[in-house]
């Protein structure tokens, strides 16, 4: 099977190929990933997956499907990128995932059970997995696998938040007091730290415009100081301006990895040729992937794509370095090594 299986891989390289270029040169916002949603739809109806789009009306995640019965074997990963582009790799995350349903795909006449492909929208800022946990979404899965992106370099975070700011301007001013008026609340909300602007939009309508901002924090209490001062600050200096906000904490849980498929795909991992992984780095660190981890048998595997050891997570660097020849190497590696994986599975 590692021959099949390596053999495969050769001769689908270059469609891989083009899905991890196009996933790194298109990073969509949360919820706004319609490319990279039609993109890998369309790649995986190609070698007959059925897929479903807005799956449980979730705007632009998508469910694909290939094979029937039990056991079923789940792939998840996130496709959404912050204004810096994919600083976690969730573009390496989801070509990994897709790419090796595909190479299952050509595995089919071997294959018992199914293999069950989820891609999520919106994750940085609402926590899409959790909306499908509660919706049923995984209910009757059997093993799920998903993988990290991962540099030494790398600071633990606290839980996410997520601030919706709607500011609403009359448009009695002129254009010019409309810019200067957006340009002192951005500068504001730059000059803060440990804020992160995920989404900007602008509506205009013939009475007023209306500037919507999604903001985030690792820091919830980063995320209410933020809203406090904002409104204080426009009440004393922009007193004209009407502002509403929205804010919440994502309320994940601290994953459980499956000790079994840990067993399994590290064995492969080493096989494939990777032994640069890590496995402590989200183990204590809240997650919408560990409320998945206490109803579903999964395991995150978490592996280093930077030669640059000075390289930092979830930053622009980082988002650059998903695309260098050491990082896909190691991700051609784990698409190898999470294929045979699920043929152990599925066999056993």
């Amino acid at each position: 099977m590692i021959h099949e299986i390596h053999s495969n891989f050769s001769i689908l390289k270059p469609e891989f190929e083009e899905i991890f270029n196009f996933l790194y040169l298109n990073p969509e916002l949360s919820f706004k990933e319609k490319q990279c949603s039609n993109f890998l739809c369309d790649k995986l109806g190609k070698y007959e997956f059925k897929f479903e789009k807005d799956f449980l009306e979730t705007k632009n995640s998508f469910f694909a499907k290939i094979g029937s019965g039990h056991p079923k074997v789940a792939l998840i990963f996130d496709m959404d990128a912050s204004c810096d582009g994919h600083t976690k790799a969730n573009n390496l995350a989801a070509a990994i995932m897709c790419s090796s349903g595909i190479l299952m795909s050509k595995l089919s006449k071997n294959l018992k059970g199914s293999i069950n492909i989820f891609g999520c929208s919106g994750e940085c800022i609402s926590g899409t997995k959790i909306t499908l946990l509660k919706q049923g979404a995984f209910k009757d899965i059997n093993y799920m696998f998903s993988i990290m992106p991962y540099t030494d370099n790398y600071e633990e975070l606290a839980t996410p938040s997520s601030l919706s700011l709607s500011i609403t301007f009359s448009n009695k001013n002129v254009n010019s007091i409309l810019k200067d008026d957006l340009n002192l609340i951005m500068n504001f909300i730059k000059s803060l730290k440990d804020i992160s602007i995920y989404n900007i939009e602008l509506k205009n309508s013939s009475e007023d415009s209306i500037f919507n901002i999604e903001l985030r924090s690792d820091e919830f209490f980063s995320l209410k100081n933020l809203e406090c001062s904002l409104t204080q600050y426009i009440n004393s200096n922009l007193s004209h301006l009407e502002i509403k906000s929205n804010y919440y904490n994502m309320p994940y849980c601290e994953l459980k990895n499956d000790q079994t498929l840990k067993k399994i795909l590290i064995t492969n991992l080493k096989q494939s040729g990777i032994i640069d992984f890590k496995e402590k780095a989200y183990l204590n660190y809240p997650l919408s992937l560990g409320n998945i981890s206490h109803e579903v048998p999964i395991y995150l595997s978490i592996i280093d794509i930077c030669e640059n050891k000075k390289i930092k997570y979830d930053t622009k660097d980082f988002y650059l370095c998903s695309n260098s020849i050491y990082a896909k190497q190691q991700s051609y590696k784990a698409i190898e090594a999470i294929c045979l994986s699920i043929f152990n599975l599925i066999n056993k």
